[in-house]
């Protein structure tokens, strides 16, 4: 896989990748170092809300499966309440 294919895979964008080829030297070590670790604490953010969601989703699933006699719709009533 060619390297600018592999570098899209990781979460960098085109002019990113362009932007990194363009380094040289002493600078690209440390200006590569702090992108990628930038690029690694926004997928923890988005991880962090992933989990939250996947566990939002177990509990309305959850209720779902204990339904209630007169709740035909729990997942709807959840939703829309306040």
């Amino acid at each position: 896989m060619p390297f600018i294919k592999r570098a899209q895979t990781l979460g960098f964008t085109l002019d990113e990748v362009m932007g990194l080829l363009s380094l040289e030297g002493a600078r690209m070590c440390a200006e590569t170092r702090a992108l990628a670790r930038h690029k690694q604490e926004l997928l923890e953010y988005k991880l962090a809300g992933l989990s939250a969601l996947h566990a939002a989703l177990g509990e309305l699933i959850c209720k779902c499966d204990r339904r209630r006699r007169n709740a035909a719709r729990p997942i709807i009533e959840t939703l829309t309440q306040n």
